[in-house]
């Protein structure tokens, strides 16, 4: 086999895989970076007990509350372009991070972070209309008549994605 196939069928998968699973142990720092930081932060900007408890607050609420509205954006604009979407703003607000001038100015960028985060986590292949319709355990006909209905919506998400 010649060097261009591998590197036509091989590279390309493989750089979306360690993209994927990079994002995906950065996952769990992204939660506790805030945390272990906030000391630091308090000492070199003079915040508060409030404003400090709101870095690690803002991102968790921001992340968690998000859920539904990611998956609903990622079957709607495609996986790979809110993949890439919250990366690169996640990657933004963490650069931005680090010029900050103000507790409140840290918090809004962490409440940015976890959107971002939000984005991009849900983007990685998971069609929650889809998940919560067979996962109901109904066997009706409206619910056979609503799966397929969510199995095509899931599959024009996925064409998108391979545009």
């Amino acid at each position: 086999m010649s060097k261009t196939f591998f590197s036509v069928s091989l590279g390309r998968p493989v750089a979306i895989f360690t993209a994927v699973c990079l994002a995906a142990l950065a996952l769990p720092l992204s939660f506790s970076a805030g945390a272990l930081a906030t000391p630091a932060i308090g000492r070199e900007l003079a915040g508060g007990p409030v404003e400090l408890n709101w870095i690690t607050n803002a991102f968790m609420l921001t992340f968690g509350s998000l859920l539904m509205a990611a998956g609903a954006l990622a079957d709607r604009f495609g996986r790979k372009r809110l993949f890439a979407i919250g990366v690169s703003g996640f990657t933004l607000v963490s650069l931005l991070l680090g010029f900050a001038p103000s507790i409140l100015v840290v918090d809004l960028l962490r409440a940015m972070q976890g959107v971002h985060r939000r984005v991009q986590s849900f983007a990685r292949g998971f069609d929650c209309r889809y998940a919560a319709v067979r996962n109901c355990g109904v066997r009706d006909s409206w619910a056979h008549s609503r799966r397929r209905r969510f199995v095509c919506e899931s599959r024009e998400a996925r064409a998108r994605d391979d545009e």
